[in-house]
């Protein structure tokens, strides 16, 4: 069978800490079963040395590729810029801001692409252990949510579609559209990708890490991002998508149990955030504003 021709996308805003850091991860993927054609760096006017570091690294790398206009449009406006760009088997999307888990990283999310009804496929995310009260909370809220999620109908649930990390294929890329209030890209395209009969897969073995909050202001805006998304989707896909976001209370409370008797403070402590933010966040508004996120800067 001949190897797919993989462009490898990465959106990018203000990123010059960790961008060198992550295309160098990039560049030693082994790369065993696909062929890999372009890097593109989409740069969404940047004002620090994004632009810079990844033109540098450039002279060295002559697949990686520099897109820059100085407009800033959001993640989602650069995603649907690439969808019309990009003319591989398969377009990734790696978000700036994340660590690469392994060196064949690549490579076992491509493997999902055998089965030929799959059009989309997640990487896992998992995240680094953290030093403050918020992040320690966050980092056992993740482990928590993991064992809940991860198996939960073979994988193949909206909480395991993680835009940090997603492979396309090129007759359901083609097409897309994200409308620039979805608020949640991962989610809009795991729905989307259902309408149109394509499968869904999780590969847990393509991991990439990424930071929680530091602060309750971080927490506090990423959060109320996440709560929000469900609600819009449901503009797009009716109930549907209200629909997706349910897992059985059941296993919620045996993961919360477990997870009790090995961290009961940041357990609880994590139960209390997620009581707060829900009780109060229609006071939290504002952060995200024609389709730009305030930016959560702990998480870099």
């Amino acid at each position: 069978m001949n190897k797919p021709t993989v462009t490898i996308a990465i959106p990018a805003f203000n990123e010059e800490n960790n961008i060198a850091h992550l295309l160098r991860a990039i560049f030693v993927q082994h790369a065993e079963n696909y062929l890999l054609r372009e890097i593109i760096v989409m740069d969404d006017g940047s004002t620090d040395r994004t632009a810079s570091t990844v033109n540098d690294l450039a002279g060295n790398y002559p697949k990686l590729r520099l897109v820059s206009d100085q407009r800033r449009l959001g993640k989602i406006g650069r995603l649907n810029s690439l969808y019309r760009m990009v003319s591989t088997d398969i377009l990734i999307t790696v978000d700036a801001d994340l660590d690469c888990g392994s060196s064949d990283m690549i490579d076992n999310l491509v493997d999902a692409f055998r089965d030929p009804a799959v059009g989309i496929a997640s990487g896992a995310l998992s995240p680094h252990p953290g030093r403050a009260f918020v992040q320690k909370s966050l980092y056992r809220s993740d482990i928590i949510w993991s064992e809940v999620v991860r198996n939960y109908r073979g994988g193949d649930n909206i909480h395991n579609s993680s835009g940090g990390l997603v492979a396309l294929r090129h007759e359901f890329f083609e097409t897309l559209f994200i409308p620039q209030d979805a608020l949640s890209d991962a989610k809009f395209l795991y729905l989307k990708s259902k309408q149109l009969g394509f499968s869904f897969k999780f590969v847990p073995d393509s991991v990439v890490h990424f930071r929680e909050p530091a602060n309750l202001h971080d927490f506090i805006s990423q959060a109320t991002r996440f709560m929000s998304t469900g609600d819009k989707l449901a503009d797009y896909f009716g109930p549907a998508a209200l629909a997706s976001y349910r897992v059985p209370l059941q296993k919620i409370i045996l993961s919360l149990a477990r997870n009790f008797l090995i961290d009961p403070f940041h357990t609880l402590s994590f139960l209390a955030l997620q009581t707060w933010i829900r009780v109060f966040k229609t006071r939290y508004t504002g952060s995200y504003k024609n389709g730009l996120w305030e930016r959560v800067a702990s998480t870099k």
